[in-house]
């Protein structure tokens, strides 16, 4: 009744960044079958891709939500890319100070591995959630510094 000779289809998990516009962004991981790209898998004649969350749910997405898609590590980051730190902590490059502020401690505390911990996930879960909060502070101190170091660069000899 059932060839199990056959080969099973294998498909490859491919971590991306999904950018839904105004619906905003998430993180989750698309499978390609092995000699298929990720451009192949965005033009071929599905109205969905099939998408699953970082939290394991598994979702289909219309191709028509879609505004921007990048392939990410397992940190996040772009691959192959150095990433935006604005675009990490969600704000504009002209942010003030107050407003990158509150968006890095409104990020690090929803992502925070003791909160993940304290609800009872899993350890890939703690783990994900440690490499993201370590992210978002990279990318804090990142745009900190740069803006101290142009203050100082602006700023009159004493």
């Amino acid at each position: 009744m059932f060839d199990h000779d056959r080969m099973k289809r294998s498909k490859r998990r491919v971590r991306v960044l999904v950018e839904r516009g105004a619906k905003g962004a998430m993180e989750a991981s698309l499978f390609l079958a092995h000699d298929e790209r990720l451009i192949d898998a965005l033009n071929d004649d599905r109205k969905f891709l099939p998408l699953e969350t970082v939290l394991g749910k598994l979702l289909l997405l219309p191709k028509s939500e879609i505004t921007e898609i990048t392939p990410v590590d397992r940190a996040g980051k772009p691959v192959g890319l150095n990433a935006d730190p604005c675009k990490i902590l969600g704000v504009t490059p002209d942010a003030t100070a107050e407003d990158l502020r509150t968006a890095y401690l409104t990020l690090v505390k929803a992502l925070h591995p003791d909160r993940v911990r304290a609800a009872g996930l899993a350890e890939e879960f703690i783990q994900y959630a440690t490499e993201r909060t370590q992210l978002v502070t990279a990318a804090y101190h990142e745009i900190t510094a740069e803006r101290e170091r142009r203050a100082k660069a602006e700023a009159p000899p004493a």
